[in-house]
């Protein structure tokens, strides 16, 4: 079986980090943009549902007032009575956790208790702005009738001064005016909740996401290019029986080219290696016949030399015998 050794088995700075790092940051800063244009629309959408509970909740109150002014209208009960045990009713609602209802008469004393405020107290708050909070709530609900103001105002639940949103209401029978409000914090806060809750749910989409890639990458880029490189190494090492069958490779694209490739010029060195190995083998016989041929020289040279001394003594004994 084809493998790497632990040394080579790399990520960071492998061609699957090259891929997936890019891959990583695009989602990131995408997801980022996501998640911040994910919070402002959950905070419109947070802070329309609480304003629409506050408005419905001073309608409701306005119910609540009416009922015992019809009391009032019929005989059945003073109106100083009337007020006192509306002023106590109200005094015991609380919507969406401890939200309650503030009232005051037109002198700003209060009517409707609430928090640490007595009836009967007279306010007259100005906030940090500047802003004369019951004047200003006042004169929105005397001339207008009803409608909405922001201002700072302690949140009993975080001990801290805090904008808040009201909506008022005039109710003329009693000559009130009152109302409820939301913390802009509080709005806030349930919107990084649900936000919260869309990172998560987003960030293990993107997990999942690279985890597929990563294993797509090494199941399709990764391992083949590591048995190419292999296989080279294999090669470069003079192992030249490596065939194209051996990249285990039948895609048509950059890594199936580079297999045809190096498989076609692994080919080409072996058989240049077997021409070489032929034509050393044919030197080599031609060096042996040559040898042998020059032995049998040296054997001939020998015999003619012997000859020829034969001759030469032959000669002298002739010439001996004629004198």
């Amino acid at each position: 079986m084809i493998g790497l050794s632990k040394g080579k088995r790399v990520f960071f700075g492998g061609v699957a980090s090259k891929f997936l790092v890019p891959v990583f940051l695009l989602l990131f800063l995408l997801s980022v943009l996501l998640l911040w244009r994910g919070y402002e629309n959950t905070y419109k959408d947070v802070y329309d549902d609480r304003v629409k509970a506050v408005q419905d909740m001073v309608d409701f109150t306005w119910g609540i007032l009416d009922y015992w002014n019809v009391k009032v209208s019929k005989g059945e009960i003073s109106r100083e009575d009337a007020q006192k045990m509306a002023g106590d009713v109200i005094f015991m609602l609380r919507y969406e956790g401890d939200n309650y209802i503030f009232g005051y008469d037109m002198e700003n004393k209060v009517s409707i208790p609430f928090q640490s405020h007595e009836r009967g107290k007279f306010l007259d708050v100005k906030d940090q702005d500047g802003n004369w909070v019951q004047r200003d709530l006042r004169e929105i609900a005397k001339t207008k009738g009803k409608g909405f103001y922001t201002y700072n105002w302690l949140n009993s639940n975080t001990k801290r001064v805090e904008p808040k949103v009201a909506y008022v209401r005039y109710f003329e029978p009693f000559d009130w005016w009152y109302g409820t409000g939301v913390y802009v914090e509080d709005i806030k806060a349930k919107a990084l909740r649900s936000t919260m809750v869309q990172a998560g749910i987003l960030g293990v989409s993107i997990l999942l996401i690279c985890i597929s890639i990563a294993l797509l990458t090494r199941r399709f880029i990764t391992a083949p290019l590591r048995r190419v490189v292999l296989l080279s190494e294999r090669a470069g090492s003079g192992d030249l029986t490596v065939n194209r069958n051996d990249f285990a490779y039948s895609g048509k694209d950059e890594i199936g080219l580079m297999a045809d490739a190096l498989s076609s010029m692994i080919s080409n060195q072996a058989k240049t290696v077997r021409g070489i190995v032929g034509t050393v083998s044919e030197v080599s016989s031609a060096a042996e016949n040559l040898s042998a041929l020059s032995e049998e020289t040296e054997a001939s040279l020998e015999e003619m030399e012997k000859f020829l001394a034969q001759v030469g003594e032959m000669t002298e004994s002739g010439a001996a015998a004629a004198e």
